[in-house]
């Protein structure tokens, strides 16, 4: 009972959801003076409709019949149904008016009547009705009154069927999961501090089920209020069966309605605590328990082999545990002074990123509150609002930021970040940061100079970082044979073997002989259970592409029945994923890596991959499904899954028709055959493969889908994609295939396609088209024996204009991202090499 108690004290903080069932409204009093009907008794008024007895049909037959038999008058049904649900007049609503009088998150209930809407009117509370018909973008708020089985007060000859539910099933059997609501819903779940179930038996709800019965989280804040039971009822048999359901989800108090109200009364306080705000798209970070390592050297190579993090390590081992790196103290000072309020952290995957931000995290715990970014729901700006009212620095963590980039336009709305002392340190990988890094400043509101990258240096060790890493290893027992050679030398040697990268050295102590053996008896063990070995390969893709999934989410997707906790509790998985938190992840990067390249064959990671794809709306998060939709049909991602680091060059050749085949067994899914970036992204696969006369074909279906949405007012943004990888796939082919008859005219209807694009208002992408415009040199090269001297000054001056255009763009757009500064200083350097020629248009 004390849990209880303390659950309905936290009520007033508005983050509790209320759920109804019949037992809520039992006792009122409708229109005609009698109580709402339940399953047996709404049958019989059915059947009087029809004139008939015991007819052994059940409540959806019988209502079919009234609705559909020209011999029934249909509006003499809506009548019935008027009659016995609406509410009447009563004298004495006290325990209804004590519970609906506190501020809920929001209230659901499966009952068709208005018991709550007029109540709450009466009290002044203005509640708005809805049914699962409504959109949610149109209705949300908190003060909703969700009807789950349809409302008595939208009911006409046209709701009746379509959303009133008149079914056998008494009022439980839903369509909840099937529309926009069921999103709302879970969030809800989620995010509530309490969830109250009132008078909801759970014996027929099929769709409220399926929500709880994979969240283990969500059991110690859902609570069931029943009917009063003493102690013997409660010990019988009977009440334990009947009980059954309730008991799963939650935890059941047959107390009865009028207890369940003095509790309210008596333990609620009547103002809301500021400081009770809980957040749910963010989540604020604290410090773990210090704790001091007993097994320093087994300690560490779980940290270095497996990811095996013990966050009360962190703040206490100092350079002991996890490295702080030159880079960190430099970001550190940064976040310190307040300069910046835009941190980039841009890396390779397992370069350290992490264990950075993971540093960073508690350090900035001196100077000011921390907190990291999980979800977008509705309670996103409330909590940016909240965050506002809250003295000092406050540092906002949002990794692999590009996925999000919709929600930056609430910061932009909502906050003044140099007035509310908010700086965010986003984090992502280098690759998916360069397409968009250009357009942060514009999406955040903010000036460039307010923003600060780090990449280059995130992923190569200084040499001080190299001292302090090989004393960790050697801590852990690691290179002990190396050390002994008496010209051993931290620096160099981490250098020549490991090119100063961390991802190297992670890569190499896996690759253990003793460790390696391990990881593969383990993994061999998972293999024997194709449910688990699906699973494994599925979190890794996820771990590697980089975007976040709940396990139940996965388990949805993959059509997998194991029960949460036996998958929690699996000591293998456990060595290679991490269950701690809501989303699945393997504890290392490097091990996902691993599975997946060494464990698998290719093609069983494609087949998984494209499990997930073909299933992709079976997951009941939208973001879940865009992101799958998104990123697991992107060609570098798809490399990235099945070669193993810096190995991409060796097999792509003889792993060609994995690839090729993958694309080709999903271009007929629904879901993709209208989508631009799955046909370019299939095209860019063939051209790494050399394949032109598919990458053409594939292309020719992105530039019909481009043109069909033009000529419907729509401008897609992949429709550059489509420009450029055209001009690519021509060059290319000319360059690697095909000899070509007229190679100047090629090169100058190719140039005039790209040059519209480079002469466009677009100026943020023009560094995609010259990452096309640089093949121009090798095309050269290999047809220049085929160019008059005419059509070879042409080209030397059109090298000489875009030489120019390319340093002046790179001036006028400061905030490019290392990488693409690299690559366009890297076109320049090849232009220039280009002898300087009298001018001429090439276009003429």
């Amino acid at each position: 009972m004390e849990t209880l108690l303390n659950n309905i004290a936290s009520i007033s903080s508005g983050q509790s959801v209320l759920f109804l069932g019949a037992g809520f409204s039992h006792g009122i009093k409708n229109i005609s003076g009698g109580e709402f009907p339940i399953s047996n008794q709404l049958k019989e008024k059915l059947e009087q409709l029809l004139d008939v007895e015991n007819s052994g049909q059940d409540i959806d037959a019988l209502a079919n019949i009234l609705i559909e038999d020209d011999e029934y008058d249909v509006n003499s049904l809506i009548n019935m149904l008027e009659q016995n649900f609406k509410i009447g007049k009563n004298e004495n609503l006290e325990i209804h008016e004590q519970i609906l009088k506190l501020p809920w998150k929001r209230i659901y209930t499966v009952n068709y009547d208005d018991v709550v809407e007029t109540i709450s009117g009466n009290i002044g509370i203005n509640r708005k009705s809805i049914t699962l018909n409504q959109r949610v973008k149109d209705n949300i708020s908190k003060n909703l009154i969700i009807h789950l089985n349809g409302s008595i007060n939208n009911l006409t000859n046209s709701t009746l069927l379509s959303e009133f539910k008149l079914s056998s099933t008494s009022y439980l059997q839903t369509d909840l999961v099937n529309s926009e609501w069921y999103d709302v819903f879970k969030s809800d779940i989620d995010t509530a501090k309490n969830v109250f179930f009132l008078g909801v038996s759970m014996n027929y709800d099929l769709d409220i089920s399926r929500v709880l019965v994979n969240e283990d989280d969500y059991k110690e804040k859902i609570f069931f209020i029943d009917k009063f039971i003493d102690e013997d009822g409660r010990n019988s048999k009977q009440f334990k069966i009947k009980s059954h359901k309730q008991t799963k989800f939650g935890t059941l108090y047959p107390i009865g309605l009028q207890k369940f109200s003095e509790h309210l009364t008596s333990n609620i306080s009547e103002l809301v605590n500021e400081n009770d705000f809980t957040f749910s798209c963010l989540s604020e970070f604290h410090s773990e328990e210090r704790e001091i390592m007993t097994s320093p050297s087994i300690e560490l190579r779980d940290l270095l082999v497996f990811g095996s993090v013990n966050e009360g390590y962190i703040s206490t081992n100092t350079d002991n545990y996890l490295v702080h790196r030159d880079v960190e103290n430099k970001i550190y000072d940064n976040l310190k002074n307040e300069k910046y309020l835009v941190h980039l952290l841009i890396g390779q995957m397992a370069n350290g990123k992490t264990s950075i931000i993971n540093n960073l995290k508690y350090r900035l715990l001196n100077i000011g509150k921390v907190f990291v970014y999980n979800k977008y729901n509705e309670n996103f700006k409330s909590e940016l609002e909240h965050l506002k009212k809250i003295p000092g620095k406050k540092f906002i963590f949002i990794e692999n930021y590009y996925k999000y980039l919709d929600l930056l336009k609430d910061f932009r709305a909502l906050l003044d970040f140099k007035q509310d002392r908010i700086i965010l340190i986003l984090s992502g990988r280098p690759f998916p940061n360069e397409s968009v890094q250009h357009l942060l400043p514009e999406k955040i509101g903010l000036d460039a100079d307010y923003f600060q990258e780090y990449s280059e240096e995130l992923d190569t060790l200084t040499k001080t970082d190299v001292i302090k890493f090989d004393q960790l290893l050697s801590k852990a027992n690691f290179l002990e044979a190396e050390r002994m050679d008496p010209n051993f030398e931290p620096v160099r040697y981490y250098k020549t073997h490991f090119k100063l990268q961390i991802y190297n050295i992670l890569i190499d102590l896996v690759k253990n002989k003793i460790v390696h053996d391990e990881l593969k008896k383990n993994y061999t063990i998972i293999r024997d259970t194709e449910e688990l070995e699906n699973l494994t390969i599925a979190s890794c893709i996820c771990t590697v592409i980089g975007f976040k999934i709940t396990l139940t989410n996965l388990l949805e997707i993959l059509g997998i029945s194991k029960s949460i906790l036996s998958i929690r509790e699996n000591n293998q998985l456990n060595l290679f994923m991490d269950f701690s938190n809501q989303s699945i992840q393997n504890k290392s990067s490097i091990l996902a890596n691993l599975v997946l390249s060494e464990f698998n064959t290719p093609n069983q990671v494609l087949e998984i991959l494209k499990k997930l794809i073909i299933n992709s709306n079976r997951s009941t998060d939208e973001a879940v499904t865009r992101n799958i939709l998104h990123d697991g049909i992107s060609s570098s991602n798809i490399y990235s899954l099945i070669y193993p680091l810096g190995e991409r060059a060796k097999k792509l050749t003889s792993d060609r028709k994995h690839v090729i085949e993958f694309y080709n067994e999903i271009k007929d899914l629904p879901q993709l055959q209208s989508n631009v970036f799955f046909w370019v992204q299939f095209s860019m696969a063939c051209m790494d493969f050399k394949d032109y006369d598919r990458a053409f074909s594939n292309l020719d279906v992105a530039k019909t889908i481009v043109d069909t949405k033009k000529e419907r007012g729509k401008f897609l943004k992949d429709s550059i994609q489509v420009i450029t990888q055209n001009a690519r796939c021509n060059l290319e082919n000319a360059i690697y295939v095909k000899n070509i008859e007229n190679p100047y005219e090629l090169l100058r209807t190719t140039h005039i396609e790209l040059y519209k694009l480079i002469t466009s208002e677009e100026k943020t992408k023009h560094y995609l088209v010259y990452k096309i415009m640089r093949l121009y040199v090798e095309f050269y090269n290999i047809y220049k024996k085929e160019f008059s001297i005419e059509q070879k000054k042409k080209y030397a001056n059109l090298i000489i204009d875009l030489t120019k255009r390319i340093s002046k763009y790179k001036v006028e757009n400061q905030f490019l991202g290392d990488r693409n500064k690299r690559m366009l200083n890297s076109i320049l350097e090849e232009f220039r090499k280009m002898p300087p020629l009298i001018y001429t248009d090439m276009m003429n």
